[in-house]
């Protein structure tokens, strides 16, 4: 079985519907016989017809009935016949209709065939017959005053958009009210001569009286010419004539001969309804006035009835073949599916034709009574309307046609969600997450760092992004969730791509230091000219022995007599080897590690901000001239446990940063803040070397950076220094000096 498609088609004046689209493929005669394709060609269908009717204008209706020898066609107009059948000429048939009232009518064409059976299915066409009854009409004496005209059908007020339902033949009760302005009677000479009731077309008078009086004798009757016959006193009425308004044929009117000058006049009429479906208006008929009388009908706008349409006659079905469609099928958009109509007698074979707005979606043969279409797919949702027409092949049985709906349900599209990250970032760096629908639907695409949410984005023509800085180094799983606005329409979709956050690079100036102070051990032979520098040692241990008279005892033991022999054997090797040592030195960020102390005093904000050296415990062992800055200080309008750091700059350049988590107390709006220098340097410690480390437990940097040579050791160079005279104990003098920077 062939796959069939539901489209959409959009018809002027009609919201979009939905039609079927049967692809172009070769026949397949052993499913479409003869008998399908000429059912295929007998559907009877309107070619002209107006949209509006005046009342009491007519029009033409003319349907077009293929394959239609010997056959004729019943109009009806509101399920009322108009006339005989018409007969069929080159396939057509034509009716002029006269609607009789007012609002929405319809008109149906049923075929008949050349044995009065009515094989094909009714069609129907509507039009509208507007409400244009003008409020009063008048003759040519004087005009209306401002009296008072009220009016009921049985009883009741009731208006052209709310009208009484009455059956038709049935009987009516019409009531109109006339209220005399005083001043009218009394001034301008307002006399009452007749009062009646204009019915409709198609109403027939029954009975009158008068309310307000006993004077209930009816003078005036309607006639067919729109005029009136009169009896009595001022018989001749001037009804239709001389300009007066016409009347219809049951029209009655009521003589005044009692009072001319009752204010509050009333009469009651009864009429049979017509037989003509539809909507009616009466009119109030009245003659009055003293000088330059005239004839009134006044629209009794709240009088209004409505004629019900009688039931359609049956069709007359040959061979009682019925077909219709399988209640409650259910389909899922653009997914196949299958299509089922029932076929009585089960025992008839031949072919159903399943259409969808008079177009075909698929064909099936009957088996069992049944017909079944595979593969049937409807691109558009909700309840669609569905005829099948049944052709058939057994002799004696009749064609049949059936009409239905499926119900096919919205199947959400589904999405994908492409996601577009860098592959690596650094620490502090913003980064651009990309996700992008497809197909292009509205909605929200939310980020997510594994299970924490980094904010939610609109979709914008498919696309969402967000920018983002990581804070923390590490392998990250970013995923992208897409939420469509309408789930009816699309599918949610997520995505997610892998992103490495790396470390700031590590500063590189500090490398090129090394580079120069190696500068002053490659002149060694240039340091020897100058007769200051070797006799600088010599002074420095002059004061020294006073302080430490004992060192020197064990000190000269244990140096000298190594030091001798290898000095004095390789003087002029010596200076190659010193250059080498400073090329590889130890940057002060890897040899200290500054700390805090343990037990931080909270800040108060009317203190100002501390200087940052406050809280460094270790301060004394770290050489001087290291500077200390906050590198993210304290934040004095905010009271609570704050997280700091401070950023410790050695004198070779490096850093070191210390964190730490400190109480803080927030100044008073009034108070002013004082300023505290935030970057502190430490200068160099006084702190004088301890007596019980020996000569050989030293402090092992002072503050400005230099070795803390004890007392024994500058003795002993100066001994050396006289012993292997002026160039070798220079030499080893500056080695030694070398060493101790």
């Amino acid at each position: 079985m062939k796959k069939h498609r539901i489209a959409s088609l959009a018809i002027a004046g009609l919201t979009s519907v939905a039609v079927a689209i049967t692809p172009v493929a070769v026949p397949d005669n052993s499913v479409l016989s003869a008998a399908v394709a000429q059912a295929q060609e007998q559907t009877v269908s309107f070619t002209s017809g107006p949209g509006e009717i005046k009342l009491g204008q007519n029009a033409t209706f003319t349907v077009s009935v293929p394959n239609s020898t010997g056959g004729s066609v019943q109009f009806f107009l509101d399920n009322v016949p108009q006339g005989g059948p018409v007969k069929i000429s080159n396939d057509t048939a034509s009716v002029r209709i006269s609607p009789k009232s007012y609002l929405n009518h319809t008109v149906t064409a049923r075929y008949v065939d050349a044995d009065g059976f009515n094989p094909r299915a009714d069609v129907t066409r509507d039009f509208n017959t507007p409400m244009d009854l003008p409020p009063m009409l008048q003759g040519s004496g004087r005009d209306d005053t401002d009296d008072i005209y009220r009016s009921k059908v049985n009883g009741q007020e009731r208006t052209v958009s709310s009208p009484l339902i009455v059956q038709p033949g049935q009987d009516v009760t019409l009531w109109a009210n006339m209220v005399v302005n005083r001043g009218n009677w009394t001034i301008s000479g307002t006399r009452i001569y007749e009062l009646g009731i204009n019915p409709p077309v198609g109403a027939e008078f029954k009975s009158a009286r008068r309310i307000d009086s006993g004077a209930n004798e009816v003078t005036t009757r309607g006639t067919a010419d729109g005029t009136a016959t009169k009896t009595g006193r001022d018989s001749g009425s001037a009804w239709g004539t001389s300009g007066n308004p016409r009347v219809n044929p049951g029209y009655f009117g009521i003589n005044v001969t009692d009072l001319y000058f009752n204010r509050d006049m009333q009469i009651e009429g009864a009429f049979r309804a017509p037989e003509a479906p539809g909507v009616y208006v009466p009119q109030f008929g009245y003659y009055k006035f003293y000088n330059k009388t005239n004839h009134y009908l006044r629209r009794m706008d709240n009088a209004a009835f409505r004629v019900v349409a009688p039931k359609l006659p049956d069709r007359n079905v040959r061979g009682a073949s019925i077909v219709k469609l399988v209640e409650n099928q259910e389909f899922l958009q653009r997914e196949p599916g299958t299509l089922t109509a029932e076929v009585t007698p089960a025992d008839v074979k031949g072919t159903v034709v399943f259409k969808h707005n008079g177009e075909e979606i698929a064909s099936a043969p009957v088996e069992n009574g049944k017909a079944v279409a595979e593969n049937v797919t409807f691109d558009e949702a909700g309840h669609l309307p569905i005829t099948v027409e049944f052709t058939s092949t057994t002799e004696g049985a009749s064609n049949a046609m059936g009409a239905g709906s499926v119900n096919v349900k919205a199947v959400a599209v589904p999405t994908t969600l492409k996601l577009d990250v860098p592959a690596e970032a650094e620490i502090d760096e913003s980064v651009k997450l990309t996700a992008t629908v497809d197909p292009v639907a509205e909605g929200t695409v939310e980020f997510f760092d594994r299970d924490t949410s980094l904010g939610e984005q609109p979709v914008d023509n498919g696309t969402a992004t967000l920018d983002h800085t990581f804070t923390d180094a590490g392998e990250r799983t970013i995923k992208a969730v897409f939420t469509p606005t309408d789930a009816e329409k699309f599918e949610a979709s997520e995505a997610t791509a892998s992103l490495t956050v790396k470390e700031k690079p590590t500063p590189e100036p500090e490398p090129e230091e090394p580079t120069t102070e190696p500068t002053e051990p490659e002149d060694p032979t240039t340091e020897p000219t100058e007769p200051t520098e070797p006799e600088d040692p010599t002074t420095e241990p002059s004061p020294e022995p006073s302080p430490e008279p004992e060192e020197p005892t064990t000190e000269p033991t244990t140096e000298p007599t190594p030091e001798p022999s290898p000095e004095p054997e390789d003087p002029t090797t010596e200076p190659t080897p010193e250059p080498e040592e400073p090329e590889e030195p130890t940057p002060d960020n890897e040899t200290y590690e500054p700390e805090a102390k343990k037990d931080l005093s909270e800040i108060d904000a009317k203190d100002g901000v501390p200087a940052p050296l406050d809280f460094v415990d270790n301060a004394d062992e770290l050489p001087g001239g290291t500077a200390y800055e906050w590198k993210k200080k304290p934040d004095l309008n905010k009271t609570g446990d704050q997280d700091l750091v401070i950023e410790v700059t050695y004198p070779d350049g490096t850093k070191d940063e210390l964190k730490i988590t400190v109480p803080v107390k927030a100044r008073p709006t009034q108070e002013p803040t004082p300023t505290t220098p935030t970057t502190t340097t430490q200068a160099p410690p006084t702190k004088e070397p301890e007596p019980d480390k020996g000569s050989s437990g030293s402090s092992e940097k002072d503050d400005e950076g230099g070795s803390s040579q004890s007392t024994a050791l500058k003795v002993v160079l100066g001994i050396l220094f006289s012993l292997l005279g002026l160039g070798g104990g220079f030499a080893l003098w500056q080695a030694f000096m070398g060493g101790s920077r």
